[in-house]
């Protein structure tokens, strides 16, 4: 098996079909790890994948924070390598051909990141430049070595090289700009500066 699209899902109605788009383009296996305390239809569009879908798994978990959730994904996966996809993001199908494909010619055992465009809306006429290129690690081996440590938020995977995707022009495109209003942005926001608080209160040089 070359490819596990892993992707952690909550509350991610609106995103999650295009996302599985993606994840059944470029994987051989795609792992849902569907957080429990979503308030929509989203585990049961999961579900629904899982019954109609022989590559599709779902795995439930009690949320603790993004680190784990993202390590919990890799102990799941099967295949030589593994793609983060979240939830709200796609990646168009002539460039998840061009990832496998070139995986196939078994390149370094690397961490490789793409470029992200953070899309304002769903027909993707506008991006928001001053993120741009927002440059994402998401693809790396499934070697036992990668993985997220204690990372709480704003996790990246540790463990081989970093490098840029040596694909030209394959962007992840993300679809968050275009489904959450100022309110939304800034509980997300608050979230976040919540986790990274406990971070430094276990970690002095956090």
């Amino acid at each position: 098996m070359l490819i596990s699209v892993c992707i952690l899902v909550k509350d991610a109605s609106t995103t999650f079909e295009q996302a599985m788009v993606t994840a059944l383009s470029l994987g051989d296996e795609v792992i849902l790890r569907v957080d429990d305390s979503s308030s929509d239809p989203s585990m049961e569009m999961a579900e629904r994948f899982e019954r109609e879908l022989k590559n599709v798994r779902v795995v439930p978990y009690t949320f603790v924070d993004f680190g784990s959730a993202r390590n919990g994904l890799i102990h799941e996966a099967q295949g030589e390598w593994i793609f983060m996809l979240d939830a709200d993001e796609t990646i168009d199908i002539l460039d998840c051909i061009a990832i496998r494909n070139w995986l196939l010619t078994s390149p370094p055992k690397h961490i490789y990141s793409f470029p992200r465009k953070n899309w304002q809306n769903f027909e993707r006429t506008n991006f928001r430049t001053d993120h741009y290129p927002d440059n994402q690690h998401r693809l790396f081996p499934n070697d036992g070595v990668v993985n997220y440590g204690e990372q709480k938020v704003h996790e990246m995977p540790k463990g081989q090289p970093a490098s840029p995707c040596p694909l030209r022009n394959i962007h992840i495109n993300h679809f968050c700009f275009a489904i959450r209003g100022h309110e939304e942005w800034h509980a997300v926001n608050q979230f976040y500066k919540k986790l990274g608080s406990q971070l430094k209160d276990i970690d002095p040089d956090g």
